[in-house]
């Protein structure tokens, strides 16, 4: 069977990155890749990952590229055929990889189940349930088995729709020129889910293979669960991308 390629933008979340990092290892079924874009490193991210043989670029500028670029650079430098675009917050569940790959035809995107805390409403593409709101206090027991029994309740079962993570094929998403990076981080996902659409790619989710999501954890919301307003910086960079998504498609997000 085909492997993945999982890509995972990092800026200095590597309480984050370990947890995520050791499920999939623990976790796949298959002999799988992990590349990991460090976009900044004020916590021994490198110095971690070269310790543990893992696959990373560095971001050679001092001010972060994004996940756009992120994303981009694990795409091109993916060994394998099939690329997984994966979050440093999320906690791979068992047999992820094959419950994805088993629907994976060409001209597809296979989507994930997130499995969340209440940090947002609930909603049909996703599962409402606390496993821990940090990688400090992860039940990881509690949620294996948790699981374990979704896994057999909705065997092979698939729905319409998409949210990361998502697994498609390499060749296909280089060829439609991959991430727009003019939007550094935020409403990438939104962009490029229209562009699958326009592209003729058929979206489906796999509701048995299973991530938890900390959901934004690994970035803006590292240690609490208000959005940061007060950093001129964070709101200058989402209203930017927020004007380009409007420029680029004349209205807001309708996926």
């Amino acid at each position: 069977m085909d492997k993945i390629t999982f890509c995972i933008p990092s800026k200095s979340n590597l309480r984050y990155l370990k947890t995520c990092i050791t499920s999939i290892k623990q976790n796949s079924t298959l002999d799988n890749e992990i590349i990991v874009w460090v976009d900044q490193d004020n916590d021994g991210t490198v110095k971690w990952l070269k310790k543990n043989n893992i696959k990373h670029f560095i971001n050679p500028k001092i001010e972060p590229q994004g996940i756009a670029a992120g994303y981009n650079r694990c795409i091109k430098s993916a060994s394998n055929d099939i690329v997984c675009m994966f979050h440093a917050d999320m906690f791979m569940g068992k047999d992820f990889d094959v419950n994805l790959i088993k629907h994976l035809k060409p001209n597809t995107i296979i989507s994930g189940t997130r499995i969340e805390p209440p940090l947002h409403p609930e909603g049909k593409e996703k599962i409402v349930k606390d496993f821990g709101m940090y990688p400090e206090d992860f039940n990881k027991q509690k949620f294996e088995k948790f699981v374990e029994n979704i896994k057999n309740i909705h065997k092979d079962q698939v729905t319409y729709g998409i949210f990361a993570p998502w697994i498609c094929f390499k060749n296909e998403i280089l060829e439609m020129g991959m991430h727009d990076e003019e939007f550094h981080s935020y409403h990438e996902d939104s962009d490029i889910f229209n562009r699958f659409i326009l592209n003729g790619l058929k979206l489906i989710q796999s509701r048995d293979a299973l991530v938890y999501h900390l959901t934004c954890r690994g970035g803006k919301w590292a240690d609490g669960i208000e959005q940061v307003t007060t950093d001129n910086k964070f709101h200058n960079m989402t209203m930017k991308a927020r004007n380009h998504y409007i420029r680029k498609w004349g209205s807001w997000i309708k996926n």
